[in-house]
């Protein structure tokens, strides 16, 4: 049985069946949809329930709606309508807890200290998706071993 990606452009995939039915819960933001959907299905084939958006305040509006919904929040910076550093700290606001991996292809020396403050990794495109994965679970086994 495979359950869906859901990805706002409409693009729907799925992932694969040895995915665990308590996987770690994981929203993907980026207003590139291919990057959007590469990422997506790239977490999805290592067993995330992976769930995709293009548009930060739709993120926004997901993550404030059911704050504990997610485990991580994965997001670009660099977006038109708010940019991965505001999502971030407006959804923190609102009550969202999980991990935050914040991911750009444009990450300076002194953009990335703010950043890293915000959130609980950076890493920079085109690299950062070869530890995208290691990363995630890096950062969700260190939460679940604090709360053990």
């Amino acid at each position: 049985m495979h359950s869906p990606i859901i990805l706002q452009s409409g693009i729907r995939t799925r992932s694969p069946l040895h995915a665990k039915p308590a996987a770690a819960r994981v929203l993907v933001v980026d207003d590139d949809p291919s990057i959007s959907h590469l990422l997506a299905t790239l977490l999805a084939r290592e067993g995330f329930s992976v769930e995709a958006l293009t548009e930060s305040p739709d993120a926004l509006a997901r993550l404030a709606a059911a704050p504990a919904l997610f485990d991580a929040l994965v997001t670009d910076h660099d977006m038109p309508r708010m940019c991965g550093s505001e999502l971030i700290d407006r959804a923190r606001a609102a009550g969202f807890r999980g991990k935050v991996i914040l991911h750009s292809g444009s990450l300076s020396d002194e953009d990335s200290a703010e950043n890293i403050r915000r959130a609980d990794a950076a890493l920079e495109k085109p690299l950062g998706m070869k530890s995208l994965v290691p990363t995630l679970r890096t950062l969700l086994a260190m939460d679940a071993r604090a709360c053990a």
